[in-house]
């Protein structure tokens, strides 16, 4: 799925196994495509956030955030 920028976009649910977790970690398991460096370079230019907010790589993340 793109955007109208041409940005390739993800979106998933963090599932309950992931809850607790470093964000970076849980983008870690649910993109395993990506490096955790690149994941977080996204998760601190705010590419990547969580429920629409922007976290630190070191936050963590509940079960069901998108």
């Amino acid at each position: 799925m793109s955007d109208e920028a041409g940005r390739i976009r993800h979106q998933c649910e963090v599932p309950a196994e992931c809850a607790g977790m470093r964000l970076d970690q849980a983008a870690a398991r649910l993109f395993p495509d990506y490096s955790r460096a690149r994941l977080q370079a996204w998760i601190r230019s705010g590419a990547l956030r969580a429920d629409g907010d922007t976290l630190r790589p070191r936050d963590p993340v509940q079960a069901g955030v998108r």
